[in-house]
C-alpha cells in the first residue's frame, strides 16, 4: 500500500509536466519534453513520440498544430509482469493536467470496455482504450476522424496503412 501511494504520488507529479496540449506546436512540445524519440510524417500531418518520466506521449499534428495526444506507460525491460494499465488516479491526473480551465463531463462507457469523456463545451474529448492508452483530442478532430472511419467502413474499407 505504501509503495502504491508512493508510485501514485510520483506519477501525479510526473503528470504535471506531461501536459502536451492539443493546439500546441511541435516547438512547444519540444520545449516541454525535449527532442522527440521519433518524428514521422503521416497522411494528414505528422506524429512525434516523446518519452518522459516513464510515460510515452504520442502527439499527432495537422497543419503543424497538435490535434491529439495519447499517453501510455513506457514498459521497463527490467520488470517482469509489469502492470502497464493506467489506474483511475493516473487517468484523472492526466485528464486534469490537460483540461486547463475546461471541465470534463462524467465518463461514459464506450461499448468496447473503455471510457469516454468530453469537456462541457466539446472542445476536447478523451478515451481510455483497454486501460492502457489515454487519448485526448480536439473535439472537432475527433468528429472528423469518426466520420472518416464511418465512411471507410461503409465502403467496406478499413484504414490498414502502416501494417
Amino acid at each position: 500500500m505504501r509503495l502504491s501511494l508512493s508510485l501514485l504520488a510520483l506519477f501525479t507529479l510526473a503528470a504535471a509536466p506531461l501536459q502536451a496540449r492539443v493546439f500546441e506546436s511541435l516547438d512547444a512540445c519540444v520545449a516541454r519534453y525535449g527532442s522527440p524519440k521519433q518524428n514521422k510524417p503521416t497522411s494528414i500531418g505528422s506524429t512525434a513520440v516523446f518519452i518522459r518520466n516513464g510515460v510515452r506521449v504520442v502527439v499527432e499534428f495537422r497543419d503543424k498544430v497538435a490535434v491529439a495526444v495519447t499517453y501510455s506507460k513506457e514498459p521497463n525491460p527490467s520488470k517482469v509482469n509489469e502492470n502497464l494499465k493506467l489506474d483511475a488516479e493516473e487517468t484523472t491526473a492526466l485528464l486534469n493536467a490537460n483540461a486547463g480551465t475546461l471541465v470534463w463531463e462524467s465518463p461514459a462507457l464506450d461499448g468496447e470496455g473503455g471510457a469516454r469523456w468530453r469537456t462541457k463545451g466539446g472542445e476536447l474529448t478523451a478515451r481510455l482504450i483497454d486501460g492502457l492508452y489515454l487519448r485526448i483530442e480536439d473535439g472537432a478532430e475527433a468528429s472528423r476522424v469518426a466520420k472518416d472511419e464511418a465512411a471507410r467502413v461503409k465502403n467496406g474499407r478499413r484504414d490498414l496503412s502502416g501494417f
